[in-house]
């Protein structure tokens, strides 16, 4: 029988997601690019999930944006769990995860979403993610990662085409499918590693991770130009100037040590937790880097507690 079609499901290609907490301006600009992009609009789904803002990004969105789905949440839970919330609500063959504070160039939807469709052994694909202020300076184009010393390094080749261990979580696409195969991403991780997991459980299942250069991201990076880092030269572990550094810099290790449980052997595992727990705690107190090592400690001891057996 026939079916009229106000009865047909919409034809959802590609599902836009991204978590958002203030900052209203950069997310309306976020979602004006999006706009731009040559992808049929018609086939794009967004979806944001507010981390209950509380600068009236929600109303201006629902006023400027009337099309997009919000997801309101009463706390900021993390970009791994929000991100969850939007990807059991999206109906399109591609997720996009991303930032409110970013924005993309025109071709980076379509670029993306030709290299997922005509290569079917890949399974993440990622943009080249620039800076906002300065963009000649590029923030991430993919990630590698030691297992045998537990440190991630940036790809420091953008210009072609690359495998890699993990994609930025704001610029990362792919399949719904894969996720039936691999899971959500783990909301054990909160400021820190959901992204890095995701993609190594993808790579795990037999996909390829990619980073493509010519799709390009723009974005905001922190809320202050300035920024600590807890970590390695080349590596995510940045965070923003005003924040609480004790804090973040728990999360961060405790995510690195939960990454290092679930994805390295056991001897990988015994010498990288040891030289994080010694040899480069060393290293950052005679270079008169902040160091923490009792933090440390406790977030090793969190991440060893909260594993997954």
């Amino acid at each position: 029988m026939h079916k009229s079609p106000c009865n047909q499901k919409p034809n959802i290609g590609l599902s836009i997601i991204f978590p958002s907490w203030n900052r209203r301006q950069d997310t309306l600009d976020y979602l004006g690019s999006i706009k731009q992009s040559p992808f049929p609009q018609g086939q794009i789904e967004i979806i944001m999930i507010d981390n209950h803002s509380q600068d009236g990004t929600v109303k201006l969105v629902q006023q400027h944006f009337p099309k997009v789905k919000i997801i309101e949440l009463d706390k900021n839970y993390g970009p791994a769990y929000a991100r969850n919330r939007g990807i059991e609500k999206a109906q399109g063959e591609l997720i996009f995860c991303s930032d409110n504070d970013q924005t993309l160039t025109t071709n980076t939807l379509p670029i993306l979403a030709n290299h997922l469709q005509t290569n079917p052994e890949v399974g993440v694909v990622g943009a080249k993610v620039v800076s906002k202020t300065k963009p000649h300076q590029i923030i991430s184009c993919g990630y590698t990662w030691n297992r045998w010393l537990g440190t991630e390094c940036g790809l420091k080749n953008c210009g072609r085409v690359k495998e890699c261990d993990w994609i930025a979580g704001c610029s990362m696409m792919f399949k719904k499918s894969l996720v039936d195969k691999i899971g959500l991403f783990d909301e054990k991780f909160f400021f820190f590693g959901e992204d890095a997991d995701f993609c190594l459980r993808a790579k795990k299942a037999g996909y390829k991770v990619v980073s493509l250069p010519n799709a390009i991201v723009y974005h905001g990076k922190s809320k202050s130009p300035r920024a600590k880092r807890v970590g390695p030269k080349n590596s995510q572990s940045q965070i923003p100037e005003n924040s609480d550094f004790s804090k973040d810099y728990y999360d961060y290790y405790k995510a690195k040590f939960r990454l290092i449980l679930k994805h390295s052997n056991l001897p990988q595992k015994i010498i990288s937790i040891s030289l994080h727990l010694t040899f480069f705690s060393l290293l950052r107190y005679l270079a008169k880097k902040k160091e923490n090592i009792v933090l440390k400690v406790k977030a090793f001891s969190e991440a060893l507690r909260n594993i997954e057996q």
